[in-house]
C-alpha cells in the first residue's frame, strides 16, 4: 500500500489529534480521487488526439486504422507529446487557427502534457500548517527541475477549468476534415 507520508521540517514537532488523523484519512481518499479523474480527463483528451491523427494519416473507414492505433498510436514508446507535437504540425499545415490562436493552442497542448505528467509522475505529501495537514504535489517541471504547488482548493478550480477548456478545443477540430475554426 502505497504510503502518503506527513513531511515534519527538521526542528519542528506535530500535533494531530485522532479527528486530525481522521480528516487527513479523508483528505487522501478525496486526492485519490482528483488526481484520477484530472487523469481521465487527459486520457479523453488523448483519445480524441488519437482519432484526429489517425483519419489524418489514414482517412476515414481505413482497414489499417486498428494496426495503426495497437501498434503505433497506442504503443509504449509514443507519448502523449509525441502526439501533441504531431497534432501541433497537423493544425499549422492545415492552417486551422490564426497565428495568435494557434499560440494558444500550441500553449494549451504544451499544459496539458505538463499536467499529465505531474499528475502522473508527482508524490503527494502533506505538511502541517497552522494545526492543519496541507497537501503538496512534488513533481519534476517541464525543464526536468523539481517543483512542487499547494494543492488548494483554487489551485483544483485553475487545473479542472483548463484542462476541460482544452478538452473542448481539441475535440471542437473536426477529425474528418479539420475545418477551420474561427
Amino acid at each position: 500500500m502505497v504510503q502518503h507520508g506527513i513531511v515534519v521540517p527538521p526542528g519542528f514537532e506535530i500535533e494531530l489529534t485522532q479527528e486530525d488523523l481522521q480528516n487527513h484519512k479523508k483528505q487522501r481518499s478525496n486526492l485519490k480521487y482528483l488526481r484520477g479523474h484530472f487523469l481521465e480527463v487527459i486520457v479523453d483528451i488523448e483519445e480524441s488526439i488519437n482519432k484526429i491523427i489517425e483519419n489524418k494519416f489514414l482517412g476515414p473507414n481505413n482497414k489499417f486504422s486498428t494496426i495503426f492505433n495497437e501498434k503505433v498510436l497506442n504503443s509504449k514508446s509514443v507519448s502523449l507529446n509525441w502526439k501533441t507535437q504531431i497534432l501541433k504540425a497537423i493544425v499549422e499545415e492545415e492552417k486551422i487557427f490564426s497565428p495568435e490562436k494557434f499560440v494558444e493552442f500550441k500553449t494549451a497542448l504544451d499544459e496539458l502534457t505538463a499536467e499529465r505528467n505531474k499528475w502522473a509522475h508527482g508524490v503527494i505529501y502533506y505538511l502541517q500548517e497552522n494545526k492543519e495537514l496541507q497537501a503538496y504535489l512534488k513533481y519534476l517541471n517541464t525543464k526536468g527541475e523539481p517543483a512542487e504547488v499547494k494543492l488548494t482548493s483554487k489551485y483544483f478550480e485553475n487545473i479542472n477549468s483548463d484542462l476541460h477548456q482544452i478538452y473542448a478545443l481539441i475535440n471542437g477540430l473536426n477529425p474528418m476534415k479539420l475545418e477551420k475554426i474561427n
